[in-house]
């Protein structure tokens, strides 16, 4: 028996993820809590900083300090529009 690859309309269909499913959320390197509300919250290991920008941002990300990401993820929602 030959077994092929699946097709790309196959696998899109029969694993299609949800825009709300993040399983990247289930990682170390991002701060669960944070991600809940919209914000990238890649955790930058080394300082402990969070990125506050909208989640799937184009560029490099935007660390602040901990006792600074609610201030900061309301500034960019309110500038961005998320």
């Amino acid at each position: 028996m030959q077994r092929t690859a699946p097709t790309r309309s196959a696998m899109l269909t029969s694993a299609a993820v949800s825009p709300d499913d993040r399983p990247q959320v289930h990682n170390a390197s991002v701060d669960e809590q944070l991600a809940q509300t919209g914000a990238c919250s890649q955790v930058h290991l080394q300082t402990g900083r969070t990125c506050t920008l909208e989640h799937r941002h184009q560029g490099s990300c935007d660390f602040v300090a901990r006792q600074d990401v609610q201030n900061a993820v309301a500034a960019h929602r309110a500038a961005d529009g998320w």
